[in-house]
C-alpha cells in the first residue's frame, strides 16, 4: 500500500473540512485497491466509516472496488466489513454491487459465492430492469456452484421474469 495515499485520504477525512463525495469518489476511483492493501504483510485495511459512502452515482466502495478491479481480497475485506452494502443500489441502473459482480468476469467464483453467502437477501433484489442476481447470473454464463446459491438463497420465486408483463 502506498503510504502517502492512505495518509492523505485519512487527513481528508479526518481533518475538520473533511473530502466531499464526490472528491473521494474520484480519488477512490483513482486509489481504490492501492490504499486498501496492506501493509508489508499484505493485509487489507478497510476503514468501516468509508464502506457506507456513496458517489454521485449511488455507488458504493463495494460497487468501485469491483469495477476498478481490485483484488478478491480487498473486496472480500469490504463485504465483511459491511454485508449490506450488497443489497445497496446505484442510482444509474440500480444494480447492487451482486449485479455488478456477476455482471463482471473479473470477479472470481470464490468471491461471487462469498457474496452470496455473506447476504443471502442481496439474491432477491431488483435493479431498475426488473432483473436479479440470478438473471446477470445466467446472461452472463456464470459457473453452476455459483447459479446454485443464488437459487437456494431464493427458492420461492425464483421464476420471475424480465420486464413488464
Amino acid at each position: 500500500m502506498s503510504n502517502d495515499c492512505y495518509t492523505q485520504c485519512v487527513e481528508h477525512l479526518s481533518d475538520g473540512e473533511g473530502m466531499d463525495v464526490d472528491t473521494f469518489s474520484a480519488w477512490w476511483k483513482a486509489n481504490a485497491w492501492t490504499v486498501l492493501e496492506g501493509q508489508e504483510n499484505g493485509a487489507v485495511v478497510v476503514v468501516s466509516s468509508w464502506v457506507k459512502i456513496q458517489d454521485e452515482d449511488g455507488d458504493t466502495l463495494l460497487h468501485n472496488a469491483i469495477y476498478s478491479k481490485s483484488p478478491d481480497r480487498v473486496v472480500l475485506e469490504i463485504v465483511a466489513t459491511w454485508p449490506r452494502a450488497l443489497k445497496v443500489k446505484n442510482t444509474s441502473n440500480g444494480n447492487t454491487p451482486l449485479h455488478v459482480a456477476l455482471e463482471n468476469s473479473n470477479v472470481s467464483e470464490h468471491v461471487l459465492l462469498e457474496m452470496v453467502a455473506r447476504n443471502k437477501k442481496a439474491a432477491k433484489v431488483m435493479n431498475n430492469g426488473i432483473n436479479t442476481p440470478l438473471h446477470f447470473a445466467l446472461a452472463n454464463a456464470v459457473g453452476e456452484p455459483v447459479v446454485l446459491a443464488l437459487l437456494e438463497a431464493w427458492p420461492v420465486k425464483p421464476l420471475l421474469h424480465n420486464g413488464p408483463s
